[in-house]
């Protein structure tokens, strides 16, 4: 895989979205020496107890290579669209392949930025 920058901004909805919709990229990235930020929009609550959920998806992306990892404060199942969120034009966006959820399919992308 070639990349054109040296960090990759990965942005999901909820905790463990990143890992399982961006696993492989984040993972061939990592493994080139790129740096990798995960980004989750919310913390998860509706669908189990957030702390765990954010333990969990840190030591899944720490085993990905990823060291920073950001939690926001949005309220579950709140959709702001992300490039409202970004202040930055990205040089590539990765959109999600086939999501299975409304508010996943509308956050899950990774993006290359520049450094």
């Amino acid at each position: 895989m070639v990349f054109r920058s040296e960090t990759l901004l990965a942005i999901g909805a909820h905790p463990d979205d990143i890992e399982l919709g961006c696993r492989g990229t984040i993972s061939a990235a990592s493994t080139a020496g790129k740096k990798v930020i995960a980004v989750f929009r919310t913390r998860g609550e509706k669908s189990g107890d957030p702390k765990i959920r954010e333990s969990e998806s840190k030591e899944a992306l720490r085993i990905l290579g990823v060291r920073d990892v950001f939690f926001g404060d949005f309220p579950d199942h709140f959709i702001i669209p992300f490039y409202l969120l970004l202040n930055f034009t990205p040089k590539t966006t990765i959109p999600p392949i086939s999501p299975t959820r409304p508010m996943t399919k509308t956050s899950v992308v990774a993006i290359w930025v520049s450094a």
